[in-house]
């Protein structure tokens, strides 16, 4: 799945880019410097009251500062404020470019409000800016937040006839949106149609997972996995091999192809995360049991201490449980996880589990304390303890 698009800082770091932001440097407040690169601080920071005291200060804002401004607005989501500057903005008749509007823009699209985002770009049409690949991406993404496939189609189509060229930022939020309605077919033609421009890479053939996952089209999402991306020298993530287990899951493929999945993920040293980890698990669960609900068994006791167990809601009302034990508790190290359906146990001799079930054994894998991070690998230190990940929940 892909995230939303992102683009440069507020302000820029490699100089006036158009004629439009030549001039909003030159008429710009040089007393103002100190502030407007406070306010990018407390906008990296995601700090809005921080940002908007920063601006108070100011006793002639300037272009640049209210882009800062409108930049922390977008990473803080603070629509309000941001318009209400804006109105400002419009008042004293301040210079404008794209990088001020953009951020007005993502944060219209945020709440819905089309008319909004559509007036921004036509308002600054008119002023004579020309938009480019990247305000078309984010257009495209406002669009696709309420669902509006054929509208993103729409903005894509027509800023390619007004000669913008296709990026893979552009090409990439034009995928998502369209994946996002489960249309395998076209969004594959929009990755077809692109070619020749620049290499596609793994986030658009995420894209078409994407698409596939909705679907519930396995064999699609197979063939790009194991054809298309090879073909293309892009190489699947974590992401990718979420969205194929997902569409096995859709398509009700059986057990051994979500294993050969999961080992030509561990062949390519691909390192799994909690996503994938609850997916996988959603896929072996049997028949009816997702929709059923598990009942809740107490989990196994392990060696090296007591550990603390935290409950977190996963998929078909299943609580993952995850239990840390030995010593040095979160302070660092690795510990080893057990992943598995709880409340049918975990295989004995017999191979059953508690309910008499013929059940899988859990898969075993690495979790680092330290960055969080995942591996199939056993690490070359020490292991600090086990963790067992299952599924409980009230039937």
């Amino acid at each position: 799945m892909l995230a939303p698009a992102s683009g440069p800082p507020a302000i820029s770091v490699t100089g006036p880019q158009t004629e439009a932001d030549k001039n909003v440097k030159r008429l710009g407040n040089p007393e103002n410097k100190a502030l407007t690169a406070a306010i990018k601080k407390a906008a990296r920071q995601r700090d809005w009251d921080g940002a908007a005291t920063l601006f108070a200060e100011a006793k002639a804002p300037d272009a640049l500062l209210y882009s800062a401004l409108f930049h922390a607005a977008d990473l803080c989501g603070r629509p309000g404020e941001a318009f209400a500057r804006y109105e400002d903005v419009r008042r004293l008749g301040l210079p404008r470019n794209w990088v001020m509007i953009t951020p007005l823009i993502k944060l219209a699209g945020r709440q819905g409000d089309l008319d909004r985002a559509r007036g921004l770009v036509e308002e600054m049409r008119e002023a004579g800016h020309r938009p480019d690949e990247f305000v078309c991406a984010v257009l495209v993404e406002a669009h696709k937040r309420v669902r509006d496939v054929r509208g993103a189609l729409q903005v894509y189509t027509d800023m390619r006839e007004e000669g913008i060229l296709v990026s893979a930022l552009l090409l990439s939020a034009v995928m998502s949106a369209v994946a996002s309605g489960g249309d395998v077919t076209q969004t594959e033609a929009l990755l077809q149609d692109a070619r020749g421009q620049f290499e596609p890479n793994v986030v658009h053939f995420n894209c078409v997972l994407q698409a596939c996952k909705r679907a519930g089209d396995a064999d699609a999402a197979l063939r790009v996995l194991r054809q298309d991306m090879p073909r293309a020298g892009a190489k699947p993530d974590t992401i990718s091999y979420t969205s194929v287990l997902a569409a096995l899951r859709r398509a009700g493929r059986p057990p051994a192809d979500v294993d050969g999945v999961v080992g030509e993920m561990r062949a390519a040293g691909v390192p799994p995360d909690d996503v994938f980890l609850e997916e996988q698990l959603a896929c072996i669960l049997p028949p009816g049991a997702q929709e059923r609900g598990c009942a809740g068994e107490r989990a196994a006791q392990h060696a090296g201490g007591a550990g603390l167990r935290n409950p977190q809601r996963t998929r078909g009302g299943h609580r993952a449980w995850r239990r840390g034990c030995g010593p040095g508790g979160a302070a660092g190290g690795f510990a080893r996880r057990w992943r598995g359906c709880r409340c049918h146990g975990r295989l004995g001799a017999s191979g059953r589990g508690r309910r008499g079930r013929r059940w899988r054994p859990p898969e075993e894998y690495y979790w680092d304390r330290a960055s969080g991070r995942t591996q199939w690998q056993p690490p070359p230190g020490p292991v600090a303890g086990t963790v067992l990940a299952g599924s409980s929940g009230a039937t």
